[in-house]
């Protein structure tokens, strides 16, 4: 967890007049929010396993509060790929206690699926299961922390290890980003294919938690998988073209001046209106199909990374969720690490204690109404 720098420098924003806001959400209905339609969500669909395969497990830490293992499994890649190797990480809670659902006692075990797991499995009562979505590149030291503490209110939580060791690594065609999203989504869903198998996991209690890179993927797996409740947001954005247009992140940058050498490309709008073109998964067009109660979005106000204009251009497309908006650019929001990961612990808490929010009906289903904007918009916003 963060060092005492980050606590000094957290003393010092707060004299400096920096605050922490916080945007309540008042829906104004309570129906489901739209289907997403075949044509989004058939990017994603794949075709489950007949027997769950055959998992290769590898501990790497064991505390009170959790079993920490690595697993790693083959299944079949996109469209008409070769088999691919899925790397993840499940920490399971060895705490007592966890989240009742709606007042009630903990669910007993049951038993596996049939063909079992072949991993860890024991008789603890059921408990809700955290998806937590990497960053863009790096060791996974935050999707660690995250985990950890998911596991210090006694629920499990898991991530899947990226396509390689950057999602963006500024040498791709815009296309393959794409094709990077669906990878992504359906690795995740096929990993919880075999996690809410397991006897130690509520399949009805299932949250998400997306940061940064993450939270823009999170974004498209809470439209599209609908067996995923509650999900927290961290400085995701929406708008791709845009954002690959303005962003300083280092691999951005490199994509974006190799793209404008490459097709003559003298400004910025000629390129977003290439990259228009070529992205066709953009967040922002299943936003709208999430549902705002489900949502708990952390924006950070001084944003160059993922710029701020469109984080809360997400935020809009999400139906104006509750929101709680850090003063700090991107990296330096582990300053305000703590209140992050007390807000989103606590939103994943109150989803589980209270009566479940809609969930989008399956893709073509008969439209419900769209949630409403109920939040209160900062005056900042752009």
């Amino acid at each position: 967890m963060p060092g005492p720098a980050p606590v000094v420098l957290a003393l010092g924003l707060a004299a400096a007049g920096c605050r922490v806001l916080e945007r309540p959400l008042e829906p104004a209905c309570v129906e489901p929010p739209p289907a997403l339609p075949a044509a989004l969500a058939s990017p994603f669909a794949y075709v489950p396993a007949l027997q769950p395969p055959a998992v290769r497990w590898e501990p790497l830490e064991q505390t009170d509060l959790y079993q920490h293992l690595r697993g790693r499994y083959t299944a079949p890649g996109l469209d008409a790929e070769a088999e691919v190797e899925i790397t993840f990480e499940l920490l399971l809670a060895r705490r007592p206690g966890g989240t009742p659902h709606s007042g009630m006692a903990a669910r007993p075990p049951r038993e596996p699926a049939a063909g079992g797991l072949g991993g860890p499995a024991g008789a603890a009562p059921r408990r809700p299961l955290v998806c937590v979505m990497p960053i863009l590149g790096g060791s996974y030291t935050i999707a660690r922390w995250i985990a950890r503490a998911v596991t210090e209110r006694g629920w499990h939580a898991f991530f899947v290890h990226r396509i390689g060791d950057k999602a963006i690594t500024g040498e791709e065609h815009p296309a393959e980003l794409d094709r990077k999203l669906r990878a992504t989504v359906v690795r995740v869903r096929r990993t919880l294919d075999l996690l809410l198998a397991r006897p130690e996991v509520d399949p009805e209690r299932v949250g998400l938690v997306g940061v940064s890179l993450g939270a823009i993927g999170g974004t498209v797996l809470l439209a599209v998988e609908r067996r995923l409740g509650p999900g927290v947001l961290m400085m995701g954005g929406g708008d791709l073209p845009g954002m690959i247009a303005h962003s300083l992140e280092d691999s951005v940058r490199r994509l974006r001046v190799r793209l404008m050498d490459e097709r003559g490309l003298d400004s910025l709008q000629a390129l977003q209106a290439e990259l228009r073109r070529e992205i066709t998964l953009d967040p922002l067009l299943f936003a709208p199909h999430v549902g705002a109660r489900r949502v708990l979005q952390i924006l950070t106000t001084r944003d160059n990374k993922v710029p701020t204009r469109y984080q809360w251009r997400l935020w809009e497309a999400l139906g104006r969720p509750a929101a709680l908006a850090l003063p700090s650019g991107h990296y330096t929001a582990i300053v305000f690490w703590g209140t992050a990961e007390r807000a989103m612990l606590d939103f994943l808490d109150r989803q589980w204690r209270a009566p479940a929010a809609p969930v989008p009906p399956a893709p073509g289903a008969r439209p419900g109404l769209a949630a409403g904007d109920g939040g209160l918009r900062p005056s900042a916003a752009p």
